[in-house]
């Protein structure tokens, strides 16, 4: 019971492994970065759309910023992938834009104040997607920094508890959050928990900035001339010599238009036609997030390391459709409840699949472009989705947008099967 409990938060991962004393304390620094870090999001990027809607801005709109976020996630792993890369600085490449993005919730919390009118959706709409980009750009260094902290033996049972104690942070956060936005309500609630946000985030960054990690030593090289034809070359070289990876990245691009074309407008549905507080939504993105974490350790502790990463992920992606399918049906919180729960049980094993199917299928040297290269391409497909989907949602409605996100999952997860159809364990 002791030894369950230090795991659980933060004092032991060694999963019976003998770990030098130097690795478990990054790894103890880097859960509770985890757990500092997603108690501040959970406050303040699960009421994003939400805060738009009190500004009265149009499902367009919405929809808008969801494909600018994608955009600029797209671009921006690309120069955190190459300047990590070419300088081995991995942990100035992740903390430098971590925290200028997180000061920005700071800002958000200014504006109720300023006399703004309508401008104050639009100068929104550009600070949530300059941060977007700050945090995008730390992507690629932060995953090749994963693979270099965390032991391969152990890496599967560690993400997966790292995500449990995140997991019940965000529960708390996103709860606490919910309740207080209803209790002030608009705007005052959001400009609190835009302050309290930026607070906690502040202490990620002193967990993350005392992991013991020592950078790669690499000789100084000057930075590359932008060309074009260059990029365009290594990234073709790139796929031509993992060619497993590049079948991954085809049916990664293909979920995220069919995620992206229904996925930013639930919690919009759930607000403008089914009429629940944002209180109600918190509870619906708790319950979700409390089955994404119970089930983070059947899948990291038995279920992966059974069947491996590529056949879990073949089996949950398809499933995935069930989602917004489901909620073509649903019309008060209780309904929604199993639906936000299939959907933590289905997500929590595909998400912790699909990343370590991205390390195992990725090399270690020059990791960071291999990752900054996929979430470029992934981006890209995830910007198109909202795009159609704000489009569509105010000329046929929710109901068919839901069903055609469906449909497309249903189709992204064949893709894979087909794919990958000898590729099933590690």
């Amino acid at each position: 019971m002791i030894s369950t409990l230090r795991r659980l938060f933060g004092f032991d991962y060694a999963d019976g492994h003998n770990l030098p004393p130097r690795t478990r304390r990054g790894l103890t620094f880097f859960y509770w970065d985890a757990v500092f870090a997603l108690l501040s999001d959970s406050s303040s990027v699960n009421y994003v759309n939400l805060f738009l809607v009190s500004l009265k801005a149009t499902n367009a709109q919405i929809g808008f910023l969801a494909t600018i976020v994608q955009i600029v996630s797209a671009i921006a792993p690309l120069g955190g992938g190459a300047v990590a890369e070419r300088t081995g600085h991995y942990r100035a490449n992740i903390l430098k834009p971590s925290f200028i993005a997180r000061l920005f919730w700071f800002m958000l919390a200014l504006l109720p104040f300023m006399p703004l009118g309508p401008a104050a959706i639009t100068i929104s709409i550009t600070i949530f997607a300059v941060r977007a980009f700050f945090f995008a750009w730390l992507q690629a260094p932060w995953t090749a920094f994963v693979g270099k902290l965390v032991p391969t033996e152990i890496r599967a049972s560690y993400l997966s508890m790292r995500n449990f104690g995140g997991g019940l942070a965000t529960i708390i956060g996103t709860m606490l959050a919910g309740w207080i936005v209803t209790i002030i309500g608009p705007p005052g609630g959001y400009q609190v928990i835009f302050v309290i946000s930026g607070i906690i985030g502040m202490a990620a960054q002193w967990a993350f900035s005392n992991i013991p990690f020592e950078e790669p030593q690499l000789a100084a090289q000057p930075a590359p001339r932008f060309k074009l034809r260059r990029i365009i070359d290594n990234t073709m070289e790139m796929l031509r010599r993992y060619p497993t990876f590049a079948r991954l990245l085809v049916c990664d691009c293909a979920l995220a238009l069919a995620v992206g074309i229904g996925g930013p407008f639930i919690q919009v549905y759930q607000v403008r036609v089914l009429g629940f507080s944002a209180g109600i939504v918190g509870l619906m993105v708790s319950g979700e997030i409390a089955m994404n974490i119970i089930m983070q350790r059947v899948y990291g502790s038995y279920v992966i390391p059974r069947f491996g990463e590529l056949r879990v992920m073949r089996f949950l992606r398809p499933l995935t459709s069930l989602v917004p399918f489901a909620w073509l049906f649903a019309t008060t919180p209780a309904m929604g409840i199993p639906i936000v729960m299939l959907a933590g049980t289905l997500w929590s094993g595909h998400e912790l699949s699909s990343f370590n199917t991205q390390l195992h299928l990725t090399p270690e040297a020059g990791r960071a472009n291999f990752i900054a290269l996929h979430m470029f391409a992934v981006s890209l497909f995830a910007a198109i989705g909202p795009a159609i989907g704000g489009a569509l949602v105010d000329t046929i409605g929710f109901f068919p947008l839901f069903a055609v996100s469906a449909a497309l999952r249903v189709g992204a997860g064949i893709l894979l099967n087909v794919m990958f159809k000898h590729k099933t364990a590690h």
